[in-house]
Parts: structure tokens; C-alpha cells; sequence
């Protein structure tokens, strides 16, 4: 029985400073396995109770972390799928000639609005998920993406055209997934006008 005891607390150490998010499928599986009566019959009443409370706490949190990513993975599909009218769409790790396409698809979308303002809303914005809106003047049909992703690092950009001179972005790079909703205007700027450009949106 001693070999037994033995076990389960080298089984309940592995849990010391875990982040629960990376529990795999071998720690789940091994309580499940100590909570086997055949296990445990030789155990005292006192040590058997307070392991099965234990256990019980472990996997009730794993059950509960599992669930918030199903439902957070299942969320993302679904904003996928709602992206049914993409007109660009650059996937990751495009090579050279899939960038041009990209930058090609933008300028014959763009070019009819150059010279006017662009308002957007974003939201999920960099690691700390935050919100923003930003107003620019279209200078060339790529600032669509320079003034709304990240510079000098790898970044996804699916485009969906869901009105006239409306669009929906949605963008990936190493910090986040951020959404963007844009709006072309037919404002276009004037002497007096302030230049409306900045690196990041605001928050």
C-alpha cells in the first residue's frame, strides 16, 4: 500500500506552480486513474477522503478551462465563417508573389478612394484586447494596411466588403487577432485640414 501512497503524491506534486491552461491529457487521465477504488481500498478513510477532494478540485478546473477554449475556439470558427464576402484575403506565410497579389487586389479596391477620409473602429486591439478608433486620409490604396497593422513583423489580413464603402478587416499578427471595421468617407481634405495620422489607434 505504501507504493501506492507513494504514487499519488508524486502524481499531486506535478500540480506545484502549473499553470492549469497546460494540463495535458496524461496528468488529466492519471487522477482519473487513482480515483479507482481498486486503487485506493487499502487506504485510510481520512487520506482517501482528502485525495478524492483534491482530484475532484483538479478536474472540475480542467473541465472548466477545456470548456471557456471549446467555447472560444467555436467562437472563432464562427467569425469565420460570417466572413462570406472576403474580396482580399493574405494568408500567413505568403511568399513574394502571393505579397504582390495582395498589395495589387488592394490598389484596385482602393485607388477609387484615394485622397479621402477613412474612419475606423478596432477592437482586440495588440496582447492587452484593446478598443480604438483612428481617422487618416487615404494617401495610396496600401495605407488601408500600413496605418491599421503592425510594421515590420508577419501579419494576416482577411478583407470583407460589406456595404458600398464599408469593409470589415480582420487582422493577425504575433500579438493578436484584431478586428477592424472601415468606413470611406467622401471627405477629402482641404488647406486648412489637420494631417489625421498616427502609428497606433487610439484608445
Amino acid at each position: 500500500m505504501d507504493r501506492d501512497i507513494s504514487e499519488i503524491e508524486e502524481i499531486l506534486s506535478k500540480f506545484d506552480d502549473v499553470e492549469f491552461t497546460n494540463l495535458d491529457d496524461e496528468v488529466y487521465n492519471t487522477l482519473s486513474l487513482f480515483c479507482d477504488m481498486s486503487l485506493l481500498d487499502g487506504m485510510k478513510a481520512e487520506f482517501k477522503n482528502e485525495f478524492y477532494e483534491i482530484r475532484n478540485k483538479m478536474v472540475d478546473l480542467i473541465e472548466s478551462v477545456r470548456c471557456v477554449e471549446s467555447v472560444d475556439i467555436a467562437k472563432k470558427k464562427l467569425d469565420n465563417k460570417k466572413m462570406d464576402n472576403l474580396i482580399i484575403n493574405l494568408q500567413p506565410y505568403s511568399d513574394d508573389q502571393e505579397f504582390e497579389n495582395f498589395k495589387f487586389m488592394i490598389a484596385e479596391e482602393f485607388e477609387q478612394h484615394v485622397n479621402k477620409k477613412v474612419i475606423v473602429k478596432g477592437k482586440d486591439l495588440t496582447w492587452a484586447k484593446l478598443t480604438g478608433s483612428k481617422e487618416f486620409y487615404l494617401i495610396e490604396p496600401l495605407d488601408i494596411v500600413k496605418e491599421l497593422v503592425p510594421r515590420d513583423t508577419d501579419f494576416t489580413y482577411r478583407m470583407e466588403k460589406v456595404g458600398k464603402k464599408k469593409y470589415k478587416v480582420e487582422s493577425s499578427n504575433h500579438d493578436s487577432t484584431e478586428y477592424y471595421d472601415i468606413e470611406i468617407t467622401d471627405i477629402l481634405p482641404t488647406y486648412n485640414d489637420e494631417e489625421i495620422l498616427s502609428d497606433e489607434l487610439l484608445t
